[in-house]
This record gives structure tokens, sequence and C-alpha cells, in this order.
């Protein structure tokens, strides 16, 4: 009986329900419509993460969530911005970049993915290839200067060895050694030997150690045809869902608020008595209701 006067009810105001979701479906549309399309356009970064050939190069490998996050970092939205010349500030251009990464699936080989939506299908796919590009330079900078930190060390040691073997030559060849003296000499020797081995190693397989623990990029984004907003069909049809649910509920609210006695059955519910007999109404034959 309740699903009847439930249905009774959607019946009644069915006209105003079906109002209520194409008002909806249509100001969605007109928004929808009068909104500036925006394209997505994606490169993808490969991060090999090898062994390092140099035995003391300590290289800092970032893990791949790390590199998503770095991607956005002031220096690189400034040069992006350079580069391309774009009218936006650091702030603005991170806010149109998002990145994403594989690191989480167990899926090989780990991949960054840089996103970048515009207005401007062919400046979507630009910013993602050049921030990509932008921050490879920037990595391999920092891997670069850091191995010529070491290479710098290496060869302070070098010095220092050779400066400390150079006094116990001297009094060698002027008052002689200890034994204690002699083994050290010998000592302070083999570890030149094994430093000035150690800088031609990093001399030789620099290149070989940054390309070791480096990143590159893996595909170029491509040139988006299709907009990914605003979505159209999707926000009529959330809109008209969301009519649908608003006027129906306002529909019921009107029903329960109003107290009014219209039919038998609602008497029946407010005495508790039954009800005998109604009296009908009926035209007569000119028309006029009695």
């Amino acid at each position: 009986m309740e699903l009847q006067r439930y249905w009774a009810v959607i019946w009644k105001w069915l006209w105003l329900i079906v109002i209520g979701i194409v008002v909806a479906g249509g100001i969605s549309y007109i928004i929808s419509w009068g909104m500036a399309p925006v394209y997505q356009a994606t490169a993808t970064i490969v991060v090999r993460e090898t062994a390092d050939p140099i035995l003391s190069y300590e290289y800092s490998q970032s893990d791949v969530a790390t590199h998503a996050q770095l991607i956005k970092k002031q220096s690189v939205m400034e040069e992006v911005i350079n580069r391309l010349a774009l009218p936006y500030s650091a702030a603005e251009l991170e806010g149109k970049i998002s990145t994403s990464t594989n690191a989480n699936n167990n899926a090989g080989t780990p991949l960054i993915k840089v996103s970048a939506k515009d207005t401007d299908p062919l400046l979507a796919q630009q910013i993602a290839d050049t921030t990509a590009a932008v921050y490879i330079e920037q990595h391999y900078e920092k891997l670069q200067a850091d191995a010529e930190a070491s290479l710098s060390l290496i060869q302070s040691d070098i010095n220092q060895t050779s400066a400390q073997i150079d006094v116990l030559e001297l009094r060698k060849n002027t008052v002689g050694l200890t034994p204690e003296e002699e083994d050290e000499l010998a000592a302070l020797k083999d570890n030149l030997q094994q430093l000035k081995s150690l800088r031609t190693r990093w001399n030789s397989q620099l290149a070989q150690a940054l390309a070791a623990g480096g990143i590159s990029l893996s595909e170029p984004a491509s040139l988006p045809t299709s907009p990914v907003s605003p979505k159209t069909t999707l926000n009529v049809v959330l809109a008209c869902i969301l009519g649908l649910v608003v006027t129906t509920g306002g529909v019921f609210l009107n029903e329960y608020l109003d107290r009014s006695v219209k039919t038998a059955e609602d008497i029946s519910k407010l005495t508790g008595l039954s009800v005998l007999g109604a009296v009908a109404r009926f035209k007569t034959i000119e028309g006029k209701e009695e």
C-alpha cells in the first residue's frame, strides 16, 4: 500500500520532476559548453637503478617518488618558463603539471609520467616535453657536480699523501728513518698508488658512472587530440541525477508537510474511523458542477 502511495505522489508531480531533470541537465550542458577545453599531454621518464661502477663513488640515487616530486621544483619551473616564454609564474606552471609513478605496482623498470594541461594542445605537449628535458639536464648537472666533488677529494688525498711521503723521504736522506717510519713510508707509498689508480678509474669511467644511475626520456609527449575537460556528457548525467534527487525529495517533503485532507484514506488516518460513504461530484447537463 505504501508503494502505491509513493507512486501516486510521483505520478502526481511527475511533470515537476521531469522539469527539474531537464533544467539541471540543460544548465550543466550550457556551463560545460561555455568552458574552454583543456588538453593533457604526457611525457615518460625512465629511471635506471644499476650498480655504481666506481667503488668510492657515493651516488645518492633518489627513489622514483622523490624524482617525481623534484620535477616540479622551482628551478625547473623557472627554466621551462624561460625556454617557452610562458606567461605564467612558477606557481601557476606547477599547478598545470602533475606527475605519477609505477613504483608501487612492481611493473619492472621504474617510470615517471610527467603530464601537463593547457587550453592549447600544442603548448601542453611542449610543457610536458620541456619539463622532462629540463629536469633530466639539471639532474645530470648535479650528478656531474657530485662526481667532480668526489674526484676533488681524491686529488686532495693524493696531495696530502705525497706531502707526507716527501717529508719522510727528506728525513731518510738526511738523518735516516726508524723501522716504524720505514713501515709508515712504505704504507704511504702503497696508499698513494691506490689513490692514483682510483683517480685513473674515475677519469676513465666517469661517463659510465653517470649513465649507471641516471634518468632519461623514455617517450616524448604526443599531441593531444581530444580534451580531458570539461567532460560534458558526464557533467550532464550527474546534473540530471542531482535534479532528479532534488526535485523528488522536494516533492515528498511537500507532501509530508501538507496536512490538508483530500481523500477518504486521509480521513481514516486522522480519525481512526471507517468511511461509510462519499458524495461524488458530477456535472449537470448545462455543464455546471454540483
